[in-house]
C-alpha cells in the first residue's frame, strides 16, 4: 500500500472516499482543515479523522469554490499552505477555522475563539497565534478572509506584516492595532 503524503509511517488504499484516498492522513493536518475527498465532497478534519460536511446535502467541493476565479483559489491555497508554513518558522501558530452559516444566516459551527480555547497545546497568555476564519455562507466560501490574532507583539507584528505583504501585497489590510482583525481580499 502507498504511504500517506503527510505521514510516511501511515498507509492508505486509495479507494477511501475521504481525503485519505489522496494520501492525506487527518492526524497530520490542522484540526478543522478542509479537503476534497475522492468522492468530490468537502471533508473536515475533526482532529482524529475526516468527517464529511453535509450542508443540507448540497455542499460539494465544486459548489464551495465555484464562485471563485482561479486567482482567488490560488491565493486561498497560498494562504492555507505557504503562508502558514512561513508563520510557523517565525513561531506564530496558525489555525484554520471554518465558520458556517445555514440558509437562515445562523451559525451552525461554534465561534472560532471557542475552538482555539478548547485546544490544550497552546499557552494563550504567551504564545502568538492567528486564526484564519473561512466563513461559509450559503455553501460558498467568502472571498474576504478574516484573520483574528492574539499575542502579536512588536517583533512578531513586524514579521506578520512582512509575511502577509510579501504574499498578498495591497490585498492585505491591517492597521496593526491589537483590537483590529487582519483582512485579505482574495
Amino acid at each position: 500500500m502507498p504511504k500517506c503524503i503527510n505521514d510516511h509511517t501511515k498507509s492508505y488504499k486509495g479507494d477511501e472516499p475521504s481525503p485519505k484516498g489522496f494520501g492525506l492522513c487527518s492526524h497530520a493536518e490542522n484540526k478543522f482543515s478542509l479537503a476534497k475527498g475522492t468522492d468530490n465532497n468537502i471533508w473536515f478534519n475533526n482532529g482524529n479523522r475526516w468527517v464529511k460536511f453535509n450542508h443540507d446535502k448540497v455542499l460539494t467541493y465544486k459548489s464551495l469554490f465555484c464562485h471563485m476565479n482561479k486567482f482567488q483559489k490560488n491565493n486561498l491555497y497560498l494562504l492555507l499552505n505557504q503562508v502558514v508554513e512561513t508563520l510557523n518558522t517565525h513561531n506564530i501558530k496558525a489555525f484554520t477555522y471554518v465558520w458556517c452559516h445555514n440558509i437562515d444566516n445562523v451559525y451552525i459551527t461554534n465561534d472560532p475563539w471557542d475552538y482555539v480555547y478548547d485546544l490544550e497545546d497552546i499557552d494563550f497568555d504567551k504564545e502568538p497565534f492567528i486564526i484564519i476564519v473561512l466563513k461559509v455562507n450559503n455553501g460558498k466560501i467568502n472571498t474576504n478572509i478574516n484573520i483574528q490574532h492574539n499575542n502579536i507583539i512588536y517583533k512578531n507584528k513586524i514579521n506578520l506584516k512582512e509575511i502577509f505583504k510579501k504574499y498578498f501585497g495591497d490585498k492585505f489590510h491591517w492597521d496593526g492595532k491589537i483590537t483590529s482583525t487582519i483582512d485579505i481580499d482574495l
